[in-house]
């Protein structure tokens, strides 16, 4: 498992003192679906739908016992309601405008358990960001996943890998290569035009029909930045079989 990242800011509050305060460094933001693509890619026994259904109705309940001034205590967080403003003197009450009620929202026994146990962290050293393409599905019947089947989908899974597919010179990109030790010359690089969903973590593409037989490198080009093109490339080689 991956290392948190941390980086170090300096403490103005001590003047002319060398003190510094630490900060993790998140390496992306995921969403709630992108939550479900890893459960699902680890091999969840139940589907999809059902998890997006449970959850929908799970929140629906916190909020109603919230509501009704519960305090609600989940495997993955305590949920509650806190008031803000000030009241003066014991007889005062609550005014709108001056007090509000919030909503509160924190980490629960066994989420602090599994950090304090689990968590390994790095400092974190600059460098040039770009896609990180780490593994790659094959969803064609029993293929192996170091293959890939032409007229089939994949899924490539990774960091930063999200991209426009309108842009040309963005999307997945199979690099024909011999034994993995760089592209070949002369030979044109082959851009996937069918990407049905990508996402920070993962994209999910059709292998093209005509893909001829031969070992490829997966490259991922995203633009992370309005004028700068980065580019990442599966580890693994990848290979279309012979008929």
């Amino acid at each position: 498992m991956s290392a948190a990242l941390y980086r170090l800011i300096k403490n103005h509050l001590f003047g002319e003192e060398e003190r510094y305060n630490g900060r993790v460094v998140y390496t992306e933001t995921m969403s709630f679906d992108d939550i479900v693509d890893l459960m699902m890619y680890h091999g969840s026994t139940v589907t999809r739908a059902d998890i997006m259904a449970v959850t929908e109705d799970l929140i629906k309940a916190i909020i109603m016992a919230v509501l009704l001034g519960k305090r609600v205590v989940t495997p993955f967080g305590i949920y509650g309601l806190r008031v803000t403003g000030p009241f003066y003197g014991p007889e005062d009450t609550f005014e709108d405008g001056r007090n509000e009620v919030l909503g509160s929202v924190r980490g629960s026994a066994e989420f602090h358990a599994a950090i304090d146990k689990q968590v390994t962290l790095t400092k974190h050293r600059p460098g040039v960001r770009r896609p990180s393409p780490l593994t790659c599905k094959n969803f064609f019947k029993d293929a192996p996943d170091t293959e890939l089947s032409p007229g089939h989908t994949a899924r490539v899974y990774g960091e930063l890998l999200r991209f426009d597919p309108e842009d040309p010179d963005q999307g997945i990109f199979l690099i024909p290569t011999e034994n993995g030790s760089g592209a070949l010359n002369g030979v044109e690089v082959v851009r996937v035009e069918e990407v049905t969903r990508t996402t920070a973590s993962q994209a999910t593409f059709l292998v093209p029909p005509d893909l001829v037989p031969g070992d490829y490198i997966l490259e991922v080009r995203t633009r992370l930045s309005q004028k700068n093109l980065r580019a990442g490339q599966l580890e693994q080689v990848l290979t279309v079989a012979a008929a």
